[in-house]
């Protein structure tokens, strides 16, 4: 995925920030060489990012990295994530990072393996430049992958959509652009719809319930929860 994540960042005007010291730094810093704009790629778990003294300390370095003034406004952290598969609790997960706006504005993009290697082999036949720049923009392209019945499918098609979204220098034309916002409402509106489901199938199961005492039918909601 690194492979691939370097050659978005160059394709659209960013190159990685070298220091004249050394520094022991495992992620990446990237700067914008046309507008006052930084990221820092790291690689991980969303859940590692709120662990103490985390995303301090990438900031320090990245500080370190690059002495801009400009650094403390305008630094943006992309956590790539590998996980095995998409539940809902993952992407809850993720999305409670993104909410936390403390030292960066943060974007979880998570992937599996298998999706990974399919965009590369994407990426090999028709090049870093018409994968990002002209696929994106197809129609057909775009309403086959937004007619998916399920948004937790995994697939090169959804992981190209996941990059564009999350990584918010990709330029698209306007129209496209407002498609891409309201596919991330559409997931949210999945994920609550299968939430609101399952209780649903969950009230359905229990027996008598205009019956039970108050305490009663949370006991039963819970378990049937607990069950689920």
């Amino acid at each position: 995925m690194n492979e691939i994540i370097s050659k978005i960042f160059e394709l659209f005007g960013y190159g990685p920030v070298e220091s004249e010291i050394e520094i022991r730094f495992e992620s990446i810093l990237y700067k914008s060489q046309k507008i006052e704009d930084y990221w820092l790629v790291y690689q991980g778990s969303p859940d590692s990012l709120l662990e103490e003294g985390i995303q301090s300390n990438l900031l320090k370095n990245s500080k370190r990295l690059c002495a801009d003034e400009a650094l403390d406004k305008n630094i943006n952290l992309l956590c790539l994530w590998e996980c095995h598969n998409f539940t809902e609790e993952n992407i809850k997960s993720a999305h409670l990072v993104e909410e936390d706006l403390y030292f960066f504005k943060k974007y979880i993009l998570y992937y599996t393996h298998n999706e990974v290697n399919e965009l590369y082999q994407q990426i090999k036949m028709l090049g870093i430049n018409s994968t990002f720049r002209e696929l994106p923009l197809k129609p057909d392209f775009f309403e086959s992958y937004k007619s998916l019945s399920d948004f937790f499918n995994e697939g090169w098609q959804a992981l190209l959509y996941r990059i564009c979204i999350k990584l918010t220098f990709i330029t698209l034309n306007q129209t496209k652009n407002e498609q891409l916002t309201n596919l991330g409402e559409m997931i949210e509106e999945k994920i609550a719809n299968q939430a609101l489901n399952k209780y649903e199938n969950i009230l359905e199961q229990i027996k008598d319930i205009g019956n039970l005492e108050p305490d009663e039918f949370l006991d039963s909601l819970d378990k049937g929860v607990a069950h689920e």
